[in-house]
């Protein structure tokens, strides 16, 4: 089993982690095109720089209010969004670079938000900003001061000075940018990458900006909707779909973790007609994440059989001692069951694996 937090350089996360298609040649192209629009100043490699980025976020804080308007007159978390504000602009800039070998890009940076909703009890987080997708996955929900968890894709927390005490995907403090993975097998955080390094910081956002939505961490396979004000999912296993009616196994909120959700489901029509199919009986639908080479339940369960179908060929003698403190009704009741199959009734029926 992999360890549950790793880390790594940023090329090493990029790699892993996002669809991985941005070339040289593409940051070469997104450059000239973020200086034709005034964000990137000076030539060459080495002596390119941001030009609402002069100094590193720590001196924009600490400088004296210049009375021009430019958020130097802010103080505390206000100061720090107008410092952040900048890199809007430049990421949103990105996504409107078009070239013939590059997919369209799959999301756009927005700014001011606050918090996040979950559909999760409990769980609400406070963003500095985010890229959310050009075509959301989610059900439409009221606008206000939080916006969907799910139609965040990746969000960003702003620092002017080290001092980290939350967790974002993207963690900018002072001039330190960490990416960040968590998901249901583990977690990564990449080393520090230099925000006033232009060249690395326009790979590595535009390596996020251009990913596949499914690289981002959308399953293709499960859908959101709502019904009568209360969120389900739709999941669409080979040519069959299931609509969540509850949670059956409740489980605690954890970061990261391998926790299984147990469904009560119901067998409907296809993704956009929700109407349950004639004939069908609620099921269970176990969403598992298991380690690279752990058997499925259903091999466990055949292997389970197995040793049940030997154990009636060879069933102990009265005198064996696994069998000291039965009595005689049950081991004749265990004998007839093992002879019969009917020991199968007492195990869940696995319908099929997907």
């Amino acid at each position: 089993m992999l360890p549950e937090m790793l880390e790594g350089p940023p090329k090493h996360w990029i790699e892993c982690y996002t669809s991985n298609c941005i070339t040289e040649k593409h940051v070469d192209a997104i450059i000239l095109y973020l200086k034709k629009k005034g964000l990137i100043l000076g030539d060459g490699k080495c002596t390119l720089s941001w030009r609402d980025f002069p100094n590193k976020p720590s001196e924009l804080y600490e400088k004296k209010s210049t009375g021009e308007g430019d958020g130097s007159a802010l103080t505390g978390c206000r100061k720090e969004a107008a410092i952040f504000r900048a890199l809007g602009p430049i990421i949103n800039t990105i996504t409107e670079v078009h070239l013939s070998d590059l997919p369209q890009a799959s999301c756009q940076y927005k700014a001011e938000l606050y918090s996040t909703e979950s559909e999760v009890s409990g769980p609400q987080h406070r963003v500095d900003g985010y890229l959310g997708l050009f075509n959301s996955t989610s059900p439409p929900i009221v606008k206000g001061p939080r916006v969907a968890t799910s139609d965040v894709a990746i969000n960003f927390g702003f620092k002017c000075k080290n001092s980290a005490t939350e967790i974002s995907d993207i963690s900018i403090e002072d001039c330190d940018v960490c990416f960040w993975y968590s998901s249901r097998s583990h977690s990564a955080i990449s080393t520090p990458l230099d925000l006033l390094n232009v060249h690395a910081l326009v790979e590595a956002l535009s390596s996020l900006i251009f990913s596949e939505v499914d690289d981002l961490g959308y399953d293709a396979d499960v859908k959101q909707i709502i019904e009568q004000d209360q969120i389900c999912y739709v999941y669409q296993l080979k040519n069959c779909f299931f609509k969540t009616m509850r949670c059956r196994d409740e489980y605690d909120l954890f970061f990261s973790g391998r926790a299984t959700r147990v469904w009560e489901v119901i067998e409907i029509k296809g993704n956009h007609d929700t109407s349950t199919l004639p004939g069908a009986q609620p099921s269970v639908l176990r969403d598992v994440w298991l380690d690279h080479g752990s058997s499925m339940e259903s091999e466990i369960q055949e292997k389970i059989f197995e040793h049940c179908n030997e154990l009636e060929k060879k069933f102990p003698s009265d005198d064996d001692d696994r069998l000291h403190s039965v009595n005689k009704e049950t081991k004749k009741e265990l004998r007839q069951m093992l002879a019969d199959g009917m020991y199968r009734e007492l195990f869940l029926t696995i319908n099929a694996n997907y």
